[in-house]
């Protein structure tokens, strides 16, 4: 759990975008507010993002409601309500794909409900009159489906359906109705909030925070001739993990790499895989480089990392059950650090081996050094 400031202002920015296109009265045809729509929905079955996926097509159900066709309309406030529950179920539920077995389920449940609301509208018309007491009801499942998307989903894709609903909430709560220009920017959001959450996938180790290998690669295409390159290994880490576990191995790895982020001297940091993180100093030579090492070593050995009782860990990994709290000890974490530049050779390849070669002079010499 954490609060994720880029889900968050995703969500600031869906909710002020779509709620502003309400000022818009172009004619919209209900063709392009569904291709858009569409589009959203195949772009997130795509890339696994079910829940954004089937709102995008509820912004064009929404739409089409709001045309008042015979037996398939009603009043916007008990819409509202209907859908942002279904929205509010599909965010506590898991993500299980568009057309999977869950998916398709999901889908004939949805169509189910809305033939029934349809029908119970017809019948009793009556239901459809109290819009203040919906528009409440629909903000608060909205709401706690928000709070869950950013503190602990962390989804860019799925808040920007969130805010985008909610932004067609408040329209409707104030009296207006949702036009074609919301229906067609709120799955154009969604999009975007995809588009994103697939960047962060590729480009961003997800335990750690830190680019990954791929940012790496594309990084040393944009490298001046003149770059240092160092190879940071956490020490003894594998004794550790066999020790305390992979969990608190974790733990360890987010500790290094939020230590190594802080680098200064112009160093961006990347996780180049396992406990290997590769620091590059664009611009500057090794000698230059070794102080702001030398200061995320340092800082990384005085750090204290608290560890619980290792008494019964194993047993309660393998059941996956959560291990009671017990006594706790502090140990040190420290690492080894190789460097080299690209004097004699700036292929990146070739840097990085001599880097890694350093490394392991750091280990050889006794381990938590810095070596060139």
């Amino acid at each position: 759990m954490g609060f994720h400031i880029t889900s968050f202002m995703f969500f600031i920015i869906s909710l002020s975008l779509v709620f502003g296109f309400n000022q818009f009265a172009f004619n919209v045809p209900f063709s392009a507010a569904a291709i858009t729509g569409l589009t959203a929905f195949l772009i997130c079955w795509k890339f696994n993002k079910g829940r954004a996926g089937f709102s995008a097509l509820l912004f064009t159900v929404i739409f089409f409601n709001g045309f008042k066709i015979a037996f398939f309309s009603v009043p916007q406030g008990l819409f509202m309500f209907f859908i942002t529950l279904n929205v509010f179920m599909l965010s506590v539920s898991k993500e299980r794909g568009v057309f999977s077995i869950h998916g398709l389920k999901k889908t004939g449940v949805f169509i189910v409900q809305l033939f029934i609301l349809y029908l119970a509208f017809f019948i009793f018309p009556a239901i459809g009159a109290d819009r203040g007491w919906f528009m409440t009801v629909s903000l608060t499942f909205l709401g706690t489906a928000v709070i869950k998307a950013v503190f602990f989903d962390k989804d860019p894709a799925n808040v920007s359906a969130l805010g985008s609903m909610m932004a067609m909430v408040i329209t409707a709560g104030i009296g207006i109705d949702i036009n074609g220009m919301q229906s067609i920017m709120a799955p154009a959001i969604v999009i975007t909030g995809v588009l994103f959450a697939v960047y962060s996938t590729s480009y961003i180790d997800e335990l750690t925070g830190l680019p990954g290998r791929r940012a790496y690669n594309e990084y040393c295409a944009q490298l001046s001739s003149d770059y240092t390159m160092a190879m940071t290994d956490i020490d003894h880490f594998k004794n550790f993990n066999d020790t305390y576990g992979h969990d608190t191995g974790d733990e360890v790895l987010k500790l290094v790499a939020k230590i190594i982020s802080t680098v200064g001297g112009g160093g961006r940091a990347f996780r180049f895989g396992g406990e290997e993180f590769v620091i590059v100093f664009d611009g500057t030579d090794k000698e230059s480089t070794i102080e702001f090492l030398e200061e995320i070593r340092i800082e990384l050995e005085k750090t204290p990392f608290t560890v619980r009782n290792k008494e019964n860990r194993s047993k309660y990994e393998k059941t996956g059950k959560k291990m009671p709290q017990g006594p706790s000890k502090t140990v040190n974490i420290t690492m080894s650090i190789g460097v080299a530049d690209s004097k004699k050779d700036n292929d990146p390849a070739k840097v990085m081996k001599k880097a890694d070669t350093a490394l392991y002079k750091a280990k050889n010499a006794g381990r938590n050094r810095v070596s060139t």
